[in-house]
């Protein structure tokens, strides 16, 4: 043990011209409680070459959660702590305050603040436990991990990476926050409130770069923000900015698992180059607070693609995807990246854009009506595409049309297939469970089955319910036989959907069996009809009496509402039929 917790117990460790404290060859080892790199009121800086360097050493700690455990390691040349080499694995690094001064809100950096390389890896840098989070802020870069190996599987969590004590001011690493450089399976961050990192007010928050930088989980951080989520505190880049590295996921589907990705100088997250395939972005926050309604944007796109395919934004999880400066989702070039059930509303420049041969240019959905009622809102269009080929058609609608015309994507709706025909062109009608207001402007878009998603289709109003409406009938009764009473059935406006209702008769002071027949039944109005007719068959009556009447009854629509519940029917006996003064 170097140090310790007890008043006094601390060593400071500065001005040496190689390392501050090494470990070689060892394990097991503590150190606690000790100012490295610094002066000794912990103000200024007294380098050392590297502070703490722990090398082919299992298994030590650097820092604790006790009070007093933690070590102020700043101020030195090279990294603050650095390990490396095949035999260092477990490690941990908790407590610390790495590149600040002693109170945690001044700069006194490190080279980086703390590098895992060369072999090792499986090190814990911070942790769930409460006091066991580091300050990695003010260094060159905040935390390295650049294992060639296949080790990697390194866990940071619980950590301000680029703040001052608590999380409420910047204090940045200068490049990256966190800098993956070919090591694989770490995570960073975690679904829990106690795992998460605030990592902002860097140069960049997340930089995950090569080959070998594959299964890499980064879920539950605030990148650009305060630690309370709903103040900006951006890096001056990007968010997240990850370039030829394949199968790593932002966020996730467990409940925790999203990040939120806001007030970012650049875009939010940018995936760049063509190793950069098959990363998930799933569950985040992109541009807004962390209650994902209030504007936190970033100057960029929320998400920008750019060489990169085969990729998934959203999907098994949605993304919330707004106010940002540029696009909400841009892929500039590749294919086959799969944008599905984000929530995309109020970001500068559009929703989706796709530029030249990016998503092989795959084409958006004509959306031609869109009626609301009660059994949902029926939505139609058209496509034309690929010829012979099924396209999944999502649709969304939002709270107003965008500028563009183009429209965004604020809430899904729901999914249907279209199959073009052997020159490419295909028809949809679905019926989505949500019922929306008239005005309502709803959008979609088109994914073939390389998973090329389309921009969002033109923006078209949807109508409130069509009304259906029944008029009052006069019939003459007969001195023999029967009379028919015809009653007319309107729909108003035409439906691009099948409409049904029901009808029912009841006695006024007519009475069924005796001077009408009892009827019911439903009517239909198929696709474009407009009016119907009910017919009641009138018995004849040879003896004079007043005039009767009797009423039929409307009820149960689909795919409508009614205007009028009842129609009149009256039965005049004896001569003709009387004319009405007034029609309305």
């Amino acid at each position: 043990t170097i140090g310790g917790t007890a008043t006094g117990a601390g060593n400071l460790i500065s001005g040496n011209t190689g390392t501050g404290i090494e470990f070689f060859q060892s394990g097991s080892n503590s150190v606690t409680g000790n100012m490295i790199g610094t002066s000794g009121d912990g103000a200024t800086a007294v380098p050392n070459a590297v502070g703490i360097l722990i090398n082919d050493s299992a298994s030590d700690t650097v820092g604790g959660t006790a009070t007093g455990a933690g070590n102020l390691i700043s101020g030195n040349t090279g990294d603050g702590v650095h390990i490396t080499g095949a035999q260092s694995v477990s490690d941990v690094v908790l407590g610390n305050l790495i590149g600040t001064d002693r109170t945690g809100t001044a700069s006194i950096g490190n080279g980086n603040g703390v590098e895992v390389e060369g072999g090792a890896g499986q090190a814990t840098i911070g942790g769930v436990a409460a006091g066991s989070g580091n300050v990695i802020s003010a260094n060159f870069n905040g935390v390295v991990l650049s294992s060639s190996t296949a080790v990697g599987q390194n866990l940071v969590q619980g950590n301000e990476i680029g703040t001052s004590l608590g999380g409420a001011a910047a204090l940045g690493n200068k490049l990256f926050g966190v800098f993956v450089n070919g090591s694989p399976n770490n995570t960073i961050g975690g679904t829990t409130t106690a795992a998460r990192n605030v990592i902002s007010g860097n140069g960049t928050g997340v930089r995950i770069t090569t080959n070998g930088a594959s299964g890499n989980v980064v879920e539950g951080n605030f990148v650009g923000t305060d630690a309370t989520g709903t103040k900006p505190l951006g890096n001056v880049n990007e968010g997240i900015f990850l370039d030829n590295a394949p199968n790593n996921i932002f966020g996730g589907t467990l409940a925790g698992s999203g990040n939120v990705v806001s007030a970012n100088g650049a875009s939010g997250i940018r995936l760049l180059d063509t190793q950069a395939t098959g990363n998930k972005i799933q569950g985040n926050d992109i541009g807004t607070d962390a209650s994902g309604k209030k504007p936190l944007a970033n100057a960029g796109n929320g998400v920008f693609i750019v060489n990169a395919s085969s990729n998934t934004v959203g999907s098994a999880k949605r993304n919330v995807i707004a106010f940002n400066g540029g696009d909400g989702v841009l892929v500039q070039s590749g294919v086959g990246n799969l944008i599905s059930r984000n929530s995309i509303s109020g970001n500068v420049t559009g929703g989706i854009s796709l530029g030249t041969g990016a998503n092989n240019n795959q084409s958006a959905p004509v959306l031609l009506d869109a009626e609301s009622g009660s059994n949902g809102t029926a939505i139609s269009g058209t496509l034309a595409s690929a010829p012979s080929t099924t396209y999944t058609i999502e649709l969304f609608s939002n709270a107003v049309c965008d500028s563009s015309g183009s429209g965004q994507g604020r809430t899904f709706l729901g999914a249907a297939t279209a199959t073009t025909d052997g020159s490419g062109n295909a028809t949809f009608i679905t019926t989505v469970a949500k019922e929306l207001g008239g005005g309502t402007p709803v959008t979609s878009t088109a994914t073939d089955p390389g998973m090329d998603t389309s921009q969002f289709s033109a923006c078209l109003s949807a109508q409130g319910p069509s009304t259906v409406y029944i008029r009052d009938a006069v019939v003459t009764q007969p001195k023999s036989g029967t009379a028919t009473a015809r009653f007319l059935v309107t729909l108003s406006p035409a439906s691009a959907q099948t409409v049904t209702v029901h009808y029912a008769t009841s006695d006024g002071t007519a009475l069924a069996g005796t001077d009408y027949a009892a009827q019911s039944g439903v009517v239909t109005f198929a696709a474009g009809q407009t009016a119907a007719t009910i017919g009641v068959t009138i018995d004849a009556d040879a003896a004079s009496s007043p005039n009767e009447s009797f009423f039929v009854n409307l009820s149960s629509p689909t795919g409508s509402v009614i205007g009028d519940t009842q129609a009149l029917g009256t039965i005049v006996n004896g001569g003709p039929v009387p004319r009405p003064s007034l029609y309305i």
